[in-house]
């Protein structure tokens, strides 16, 4: 069986295959300008950042990773040029600001948003975007032929949300951000159906990866059997629903959040 560190690793490179050109599309294309400076906060394996690096090649990419492992597979990979730190994001003293700063499926990890707020909002400039990415649980419908893994996705979904709020994880960060000095440039909603083949297996393969990785042994034969049937069932579908948020350090004349909806 692979390690927790393996599994954690697939299932960022699964991600970000499945969603980056989307996220580019309706998040990056609204930056004021394009990045000369880029810091990924949580960057996990690097797979993201390596591709915001494809993307922006010109760009100093940085990215910050607490876990060891996973910074371990991020810089035994770096063949761009990124500059990769273990470590947390606090221990980057340094006042520059940062044209773009990323924060993609890792706020729930944070434990004083407040205090991230804060540190991020003495490193932007007035053109400098903030883009917080995650699952925007509120919208999973899931799918009536996947209940073991539904049931084991909303697990671990509320023991990361704990009891912080009961408002909705967009809303929750939206006030938290505003009361640091942080104004809402945008709002997108969009997710990723199994609406092709390749989607569909994309999908399987994240769907039986997690499981390994929630319950830190290999499939049984039930939970097995659940996902083979819904991956050659032609008419079974699901739908990943995610959201991003922009922010900047002062509003923007003209601008109000959006809200898209895209698949």
């Amino acid at each position: 069986m692979n390690d927790k560190v393996d599994l954690l690793d697939q299932m960022l490179h699964i991600t970000t295959d499945l969603f980056f050109e989307t996220e580019c599309s309706l998040l990056l294309d609204d930056l004021p300008e394009a990045p000369a400076t880029i810091l990924d906060i949580g960057c996990g394996n690097g797979a993201y950042l390596a591709k915001m690096k494809e993307r922006y090649p010109s760009a100093d990419c940085t990215g910050v990773e607490l876990d060891r492992p996973m910074y371990m597979k991020a810089a035994l990979r770096n063949d761009r040029g990124m500059n990769l730190i273990h470590g947390s994001y606090e221990r980057l003293d340094e006042q520059n600001a940062w044209d773009l700063i990323m924060a993609r499926l890792v706020i729930l990890h944070i434990e004083d948003v407040g205090g991230f707020v804060k540190w991020v909002c003495n490193r932007l400039h007035p053109l400098s975007r903030v883009i917080i990415i995650d699952f925007d649980d509120a919208r999973f419908q899931g799918n009536d032929g996947l209940p073991l893994f539904l049931s084991l996705y909303r697990q671990a979904r509320q023991s990361l949300r704990g009891r912080r709020t009961f408002l909705e994880l967009p809303d929750a960060l939206k006030l938290e951000f505003q009361y640091g000095g942080l104004a809402v440039t945008g709002t997108k909603r969009y997710a990723v159906r199994a609406d092709s083949s390749s989607k569909k297996a994309a999908l399987y393969s994240y769907m039986k990866v997690s499981t390994e990785y929630l319950l830190g042994e290999p499939l049984s034969a039930e939970r097995a059997d659940e996902l083979d049937e819904w991956l050659h069932d032609p008419d079974a579908d699901i739908e990943i629903p995610m959201f991003g948020m922009s922010f900047a350090r002062s509003p923007v004349e003209g601008s109000g959040a959006k809200e898209v909806i895209s698949s």
